[in-house]
């Protein structure tokens, strides 16, 4: 029997390929969700990590659920936290470094006198603090006074300016000329440009109202995160809270992944209306296989061969279909989610220098499923076979 299984491979080849395709595809929708799922996974997880260094307790306001120190607004200032605590977190035993989360608009002009903006994402605008672990100085010097800013690497590629050129820009509501004094680089951005202004401009721009989106506090060397949440929250006001950095990464992650998780539901969706279309084309490769073979499988029966040993060799050849489509389907998975990290780069304006992992349990699953599928979408023709 194995030997007339391997016969009816060899013998309907081009009408079993066409079937493999079938699957190739269902499968190359599972296999590229997870792919680029897991990628995005570990750059936002990378951004999240990145986000909360040097934050140690973050000072928010009690009902908040979680505030990244990087991407908290300033459109949350009004129901924030008082920007004079800052110089009573300041005076607690174990804080380091109190640094309030001020964030605003900031519109760069190029060189060619237009604004600069990379697709749709929005121009943001941060204080520059020396030792703000969120960016890294790279090229110039930190920008004093209201006529001076820097600029981040992919924002001065865009506007196509240099460190020392001056230019226009729209701080908060003011427009003015600046000189870009320095070249910053953040861990990412997805496309947004940065343009980082003088702390006190920041304070006086971004929180005219006196109140901050959250405060984070640096532990000095040897403090503990708990034991200064615990000191911090003593000296806080009422609807005010201390959380330490662990608690804002797990609340942050937490909300990545369920944000992940219905990205990757609206692509399984594809793939399972793929495999679903795809089990039709199976279903009926292998009735016209078993119609075309029935005088073959009629003959195989009359010489003794059992109608398990029939269903046997139509199932053994689905298995091997499903297998060469499984394999199909990963590599073709794998491609997809290459370029579709490479789309979202460009449309978010920045290279995404993310891995695309391809794990055990990705692989594994996909073979399944495109193995799984196929015998069962032929298993109605191996049973009709058998009789």
């Amino acid at each position: 029997m194995l030997h007339v299984t391997l016969r009816g491979l060899r013998g309907h080849l081009v009408r079993l390929l066409m079937t493999a395709v079938a699957v190739m595809l269902g499968v190359s929708f599972v296999t590229g969700t997870f792919v680029l799922r897991d990628s995005i996974d570990g750059v936002l997880d990378s951004l999240v990590t990145r986000s909360a260094q040097g934050t140690d307790v973050l000072v928010r306001t009690a009902e908040v659920e979680a505030t990244s120190p990087v991407t908290a607004g300033a459109d949350d200032a009004g129901r924030g936290v008082p920007l004079s605590l800052v110089d009573v977190l300041a005076a607690v035993p174990g804080a380091a470094r109190v640094l309030p989360t001020l964030q605003g608009s900031v519109i760069l002009a190029g060189a060619d006198g237009a604004p600069v903006r990379n697709t749709g994402a929005p121009t943001l605008g941060f204080p520059f603090v020396a030792d703000d672990p969120a960016f890294d100085l790279v090229d110039g010097r930190a920008p004093q006074g209201p006529a001076e800013v820097a600029v981040e690497s992919s924002t001065l590629d865009s506007a196509g300016l240099a460190v020392g050129d001056r230019t226009r820009a729209v701080v908060g509501e003011r427009a003015r000329s600046v000189l870009i004094t320095g070249e910053v680089e953040f861990g990412s951005l997805f496309g947004a440009t940065a343009v980082l202004v003088d702390p006190a401009v920041a304070r006086r721009t971004f929180a005219p109202d006196g109140v901050v989106a959250s405060i984070s506090v640096t532990a000095a060397p040897g403090a503990d995160q708990a034991t200064l949440a615990a000191a911090v929250a003593e000296v806080l006001p009422d609807g005010v809270e201390a959380v330490t950095g662990g608690t804002v990464v797990a609340e942050t992650e937490d909300s990545v992944q369920t944000g992940l998780g219905f990205f990757t539901v609206f692509l399984l969706a594809f793939a399972g209306v793929a495999l679903f279309v795809g089990s039709f084309i199976i279903v009926n490769t292998f009735s016209v296989l078993v119609a075309q073979r029935s005088t073959e499988l009629a003959l195989l029966r009359a010489i003794g061969a059992t109608a398990a040993q029939v269903t046997r060799s139509v199932l053994a050849e689905a298995v091997v279909v499903g297998l060469v489509g499984s394999a199909l389907g990963i590599a073709l998975g794998y491609a997809l989610a290459a370029g579709a990290m490479s789309v979202v780069g460009r449309v978010l304006g920045t290279g995404l220098d993310a891995e695309l992992p391809l794990d055990p349990t990705t692989i594994g699953l996909s073979v399944v499923v495109g193995v799984v599928v196929t015998v069962v979408a032929a298993l109605l023709p191996a049973r009709r076979a058998s009789r």
